[in-house]
């Protein structure tokens, strides 16, 4: 066997070791901790696992407190990279029972919001800003509200946004049983594709422009008109 046909089955052996290592089973401890970070100068939101993310803007305050079983809190992370605040944990770590996973963040503003596996990011107050992005993936929730100019929304895998208060467009791609809610929530232009079985229901003063196949539905109330389905 030459080294060339040695070093190839080194690495395969290599790829297989590594795809068949066993993920560290966690139960969450009795006692619950909180840890305060320092970070700042973030303007994006990046959140995955099934933390609740509680988020209140400010014009005079910034903190992060990561709330949280106590044998848990060494697997979370919390950094930012780039604009993007970033919280996730271990991906080796697989949590066995019910645990605390609470992050309580207070900021000036943030302008995208991404979560993936069973987040829930929850908005204390409205927010009030320009271009704004969602995006939720694999049973994700935002709930809150919005007063902004232009908003661009990606949800999949029965991901929920519900929000109320105003933005001049929408602008919303929606797939796998995932849903927009709230006739509370009113803009002027709306722009959407759904499929696989989402919803929306929401209120349109001007244009509506549609494309939804499989069971999906938007339901509005408004002045809107569909010019095109």
């Amino acid at each position: 066997m030459n080294t060339k046909s040695i070093l190839v089955v080194l690495f395969a052996v290599g790829i297989l070791f590594t795809s068949c290592k066993k993920n560290d089973d966690v139960t969450p401890s009795n006692t619950v901790t909180t840890v305060n970070k320092t970070i700042t100068g973030y303007s994006q939101l990046n959140v995955s696992d099934p933390f609740k993310v509680y988020v209140t803007f400010s014009d005079t305050e910034e903190s992060i407190q990561i709330e949280a079983n106590q044998n848990l809190q060494q697997y979370i992370n919390c950094e930012k990279k780039n604009n993007q605040l970033v919280i996730d944990i271990d991906d080796n770590i697989d949590i066995k029972g019910t645990s605390t996973l609470n992050v309580y963040i207070t900021t000036k503003q943030l302008d995208a919001f991404y979560a993936a596996g069973a987040t829930t990011i929850q908005l204390q107050n409205e927010l009030n800003g320009g271009n704004v992005s969602v995006e939720l993936t694999g049973a994700c929730t935002l709930n809150g509200t919005m007063f902004v100019n232009d908003l661009n929304i990606d949800i999949t895998g029965a991901s929920n946004l519900n929000i109320s208060g105003t933005s001049a467009s929408v602008d919303l791609d929606a797939t796998g049983a995932s849903n927009l809610k709230d006739y509370g929530f009113e803009t002027n232009n709306f722009t959407c594709d759904l499929e696989g079985g989402c919803n929306v229901n929401l209120t349109v003063q001007q244009s509506l422009n549609v494309k939804a196949n499989g069971a999906s539905n938007v339901y509005y109330k408004g002045n809107g008109t569909v010019s095109s389905q």
